[in-house]
Formats: C-alpha cells, structure tokens, sequence
C-alpha cells in the first residue's frame, strides 16, 4: 500500500518523470503482477497551486508471494497408508526450506509442530504413525524474505491393524480348525505363540502361517494361549486367545 511522511496531500505516484506513466494515488495497492521486472523506479510528483511542483524517486522491489506445496507420498485422501510411511512434496522454486507439521486432528499437530526440516522434498518420520488414524499434514515453504500463507492441509488414513482372532476350535470339523492372523497388507514378519507359562510351542513364518492347536505332534489342551506378532516397521503387537475343543 502506498503511503508517505510529509506529503502535501497533492501529489501522486508516477512510473515516468513529470507526472508520466501509470499513476496511482496514496492509498492504492500496487500489486507483484503489475510489473514484468522488479526493482522500479517511481516518482513521488506534487504540483502546487502556485504553478510550482516537486519531484523525488525511490526504487521500488515487491516480493514475489511463495507458492504452497502439496504432498505428493502419501496423496492427498489416500487410505492403507503404511503406518512406516516417509512424506514426500513438491519443491516450490525460490523456497530455501520447508516446515513440516503433522498430527492426529486438524489443529493438533501432535506427532511434529512446524519442525524446520531445510531445502528437502521428503522426510522420514521418527517413529511410526498410529494405525486406523486420519493424519493432517502441513507443508509451509519458506525463504529468507517470507513464510508462505494458506498452504493446503493434506490428509491420509493409515491401514486398519488386523486383529488376531480371539479363539478357534481345532476339532477337525472344518470351521475354524486353524488359528489364522490375517495379513492382507503383507506386514508381518513373524508370529511366536506361547503357552500360559511362557513356553514357546511354535513360530509361525515363511510356509507356516497358521497353528493348529499342537506341540511336538500332540494335541495341546483347552486354554488361553499368549502370541507375539512381530511386524516389517519394527512394531509388535502382544495378547491372547483362545483354545476350545
């Protein structure tokens, strides 16, 4: 916004000497996309009642607003996303660097709060982020004049963990004769299986996917049963089921 100190109220701003050019009063809003090239010269002109007039220029240079980002790994509503997942955007010219918030809801960014992560376009995330959660993603660029404004909000849901079922009945009728975890997204690495006293009766991985309630060729009896899924990101999931003949 033009504005000045000491003005007589009379003058204008001129893009050529004398009162020439484009002309634009105190008050007026010159806009980045009204020039082709910055910096310009503009000429402050005062013409008086008395037939005189005054002039004084001044180099004028406005900044360029910095454009948002949006991301592009995971996109914008995917859903499954990997729990392990790494964030990757756009780099946006004239940016020297990025803030990267990210969060549960839409105004807690509670995983990471506008950490300076410098001139990259990816960043992986300390720890993994929480199964079956909307998360929000914010990606500000930045340079040494400006903070861009109004950026986007990016969001994407992780997969649903899957629940190790809580009982099966191994009594060779055909229905739920084997203790299953399902594993639609690939994720599991291996599966360890234990009695009540912490013995280990099998391992589950690779071409044994599934328990079919015995040890050593023996028929294990009616009890709670105590698993270890151990999965590909590092994470594990402990708890117990069932065994009913």
């Amino acid at each position: 916004t033009i504005s000045g100190l000491n003005l007589s109220g009379n003058e204008g701003y001129y893009t050529a000497p004398n009162g020439g050019g484009v002309s634009y009063l105190p008050g007026d809003v010159i806009d980045f996309t009204d020039f082709d090239l910055y910096p310009i010269t503009l000429y402050i002109y005062d013409s008086y009642v008395d037939g005189c007039d005054a002039q004084e220029q001044f180099l004028l240079t406005i900044i360029k607003p910095l454009d948002c980002t949006l991301l592009m790994s995971p996109t914008n509503g995917e859903t499954n996303v990997f729990t392990d997942t790494s964030l990757s955007w756009d780099l946006v010219e004239e940016a020297t660097g990025y803030l990267l918030s990210v969060g549960t809801s839409v105004d807690n960014f509670d995983i990471l709060d506008s950490i300076d992560v410098g001139n990259v376009s990816n960043y992986d995330l300390p720890e993994n982020l929480p199964v079956s959660s909307q998360i929000y993603v914010s990606i500000v660029p930045y340079n040494n004049e400006q903070v861009a404004e109004n950026c986007f909000l990016n969001m994407f849901t992780t997969y649903k963990g899957e629940v190790p079922p809580l009982f099966f009945t191994p009594n060779d009728d055909g229905d739920n004769d084997f203790w299953i975890v399902p594993d639609r997204f690939n994720r599991i690495k291996s599966i360890q299986i234990f009695d009540r006293y912490g013995k280990l009766l099998t391992a589950l991985g690779g071409s044994l996917s599934s328990w079919d309630g015995t040890y050593n060729n023996n028929l294990m009896p009616s009890s709670d049963y105590w698993y270890l899924v151990s999965y590909k990101d590092g994470s594990s999931l402990k708890g117990h089921f069932s065994l009913v003949r």
